[in-house]
């Protein structure tokens, strides 16, 4: 990123002139540490610092509000959509193909203006399919382009590690899930087999437990959820439990929840979040939720 086009527009900001000035000596004397094969500093933004979000924030606001500006995505609950933004991971809304590529024009432009590039290597699209087949206009759409280069379509992608899939449906994340946890489940057991009940059962809370958007799943087919549930009571008896002991008594002498408790704190913890949250959209979607 350039950082001068940065310093300018914090100087726009009112913000003092020496802290400016701080800041550009800061990152015009950053050099690449090495330690214990870590890279600690890099030539961008030092991810470690607390401005980071802050600064990287401002740099994209101009990318945020001409594509909000633009008038053109989504209405849900009469609320304009269009972008999607956590840090540099962008997502455009658009309800056709001809208002999609106007916001990709308008996002290229303004990304030349900041001296940044998009990525179309790594851009993305995807058509989300109606719940009635019926109300399909068509089934194949040209490809879009941005800087002259074609953007691919697939059927799924990976946003903020959350599976998101064109049919509207969570199984691909649950599939994905249920992969994360057989693997760190396998990795303890492993790696820390000689250990003790309690310091292995305390890594499998910290490591197995840590579901990161299980509150979000909200369609899906009761097979991809009820495989998970069996991952998880598999997982529990890799505490050297039998395969036919009783699994509620398994449960219970470990401390345990059962899955679906696990499913619904995380639901219920999510919809205080969101009801809780300073966004306009967020707390809109709280009350338009479907849990």
């Amino acid at each position: 990123m350039n950082y001068w086009y940065l310093f300018n527009k914090l100087l726009d900001d009112n913000v003092s002139f020496d802290v400016v000035r701080l800041l550009g000596f800061w990152y015009s004397h950053q050099n690449v540490v090495m330690c214990v094969g870590i890279i600690l500093y890099l030539n961008h933004l030092p991810y470690i610092t607390a401005l980071s979000p802050y600064l990287f924030t401002r740099y994209i606001q101009d990318i945020l509000l001409c594509i909000t500006n633009s008038n053109i995505g989504c209405n849900i609950g009469e609320c304009m959509v269009n972008i999607l933004a956590s840090a540099d991971d962008l997502v455009l809304l658009a309800q056709s193909w001809r208002a999609l590529q106007l916001l990709l024009d308008k996002l290229h432009s303004i990304v030349d203006h900041l001296d940044m590039i998009c990525n179309s290597s790594k851009t993305v699209c995807m058509v989300v399919n109606p719940k009635r087949r019926c109300n399909m206009v068509v089934y194949q759409f040209p490809n879009f382009m941005v800087d002259n280069a074609l953007l691919k379509f697939v059927n799924e992608f990976k946003y903020l590690s959350h599976v998101v899939s064109n049919s509207q449906l969570d199984d691909a994340d649950i599939h994905r899930e249920r992969k994360n946890l057989f693997y760190c489940s396998n990795m303890l057991t492993r790696r820390f087999s000689k250990c003790s009940v309690a310091v292995k059962l305390q890594l499998f809370k910290i490591f197995c437990l840590c579901f990161y958007d299980i509150g979000l799943w909200c369609n899906f087919t009761s097979g991809a959820f009820a495989k998970l549930q069996s991952a998880y009571v598999k997982c529990v008896k890799y505490f050297r439990y039998s395969t036919f002991y009783s699994v509620n008594m398994m449960l219970s002498e470990l401390a345990l929840p059962c899955f679906e408790e696990i499913v619904e704190k995380c639901r219920c913890d999510l919809r205080q979040q969101m009801s809780r949250s300073n966004n306009g959209f967020v707390s809109l979607c709280s009350r338009l939720s479907v849990w």
